[in-house]
Formats: structure tokens, C-alpha cells, sequence
């Protein structure tokens, strides 16, 4: 069994793993604005909007790991 301030430890690291997914992925989804109209926006977008759900997705697992780790 693992002890609780491990499972504190790994899910802050679960939070700050998905607060630098979300924030690399939210610029590389607004690059766009940046470098004008070309055929590569599309996929830019499509990348780092999923980039960005996969990271609210780890951000969000990791509170709540944090909340159940602080009710033991």
C-alpha cells in the first residue's frame, strides 16, 4: 500500500504535469493568431486543443487524488 504523502507528492505532480501540458498546448493553439493565415492552422489547432483536454484531464485527476489524499 502506498503511504499518504506519497500519494500527496504524486498527485501534485499529476497537477503541475497538467497545468505545463494545458499551458504549452493552449500556446500552440493560439499560434495561429501569430503567424497568419497558412494550411498548417488547422492542425495546430486540432493539436493543441487536444493537448489542452488532455491536460485539464490530468489537472483534474490529480486535485482530486489531492482531495482524497488529505481525507486519510
Amino acid at each position: 500500500m502506498i503511504s499518504p504523502p506519497d500519494d500527496r507528492r504524486r498527485a501534485i505532480a499529476a497537477i503541475r504535469a497538467g497545468v505545463a501540458v494545458f499551458v504549452v498546448s493552449l500556446t500552440v493553439m493560439l499560434l495561429p493568431l501569430l503567424i497568419g493565415r497558412t494550411a498548417l492552422n488547422k492542425y495546430l489547432v486540432a493539436f493543441g486543443l487536444i493537448g489542452a483536454m488532455l491536460g485539464l484531464g490530468w489537472l483534474t485527476n490529480g486535485a482530486i487524488d489531492l482531495f482524497r489524499a488529505r481525507g486519510r
